[in-house]
């Protein structure tokens, strides 16, 4: 049985696989060896590229058949089905580094102001030792005195 495969969900994709990929026509010209004016009409809907074309587009930027040629919404495992789908899945990932960076700087912070309260400690225990200390130089100066005072 053959598939229908629509030229222009065809162009779409590849116009669409371009923006995934930050690709040019240049680097689609590199890969397939194909002249710009093919690959314009390609991405034009004006003419149906070759099997061997979307083969060598599969294998070089890792997207599947189906999908390149409109017959499924999972380019390589991660389904998007529109532009929007996209972009809101590149702005969650956004979202996630932002809430891991501002994490980490927590963290930070956090971790140096244990380092404040553990020296703060450290001088209030000192000085509650300081002031518990019976400096035995004062007793013998006292005692000394109350020698003399008799």
């Amino acid at each position: 049985m053959a598939v229908s495969v629509d030229t222009y969900k065809i162009s779409s994709r590849l116009k669409e696989l371009k923006i995934i990929k930050n690709l040019k026509q240049d680097d689609l010209i590199n890969v397939t060896g194909t002249s710009r004016a093919t690959i314009s009409n390609y991405e034009q809907g004006k003419v149906k590229p070759p099997v061997e074309f979307l083969m060598k587009i599969s294998k070089t930027y890792n997207i599947s058949l189906d999908w390149l040629c409109g017959l499924s919404d999972t380019a390589n495992g991660v389904e998007y089905t529109t532009h929007a789908d996209l972009w809101g899945f590149i702005n969650k990932l956004k979202e996630a580094i932002e809430f891991i960076n501002k994490s980490k700087e927590a963290m930070e912070f956090i971790n140096k102001s244990k380092k404040v309260i553990n020296f703060i400690n450290c001088i209030t225990n000192i000085a509650d030792a300081a002031l518990d200390y019976d400096d035995p130089e004062d007793e013998d100066e006292g005692g000394n005195d109350d020698e003399a005072d008799n």
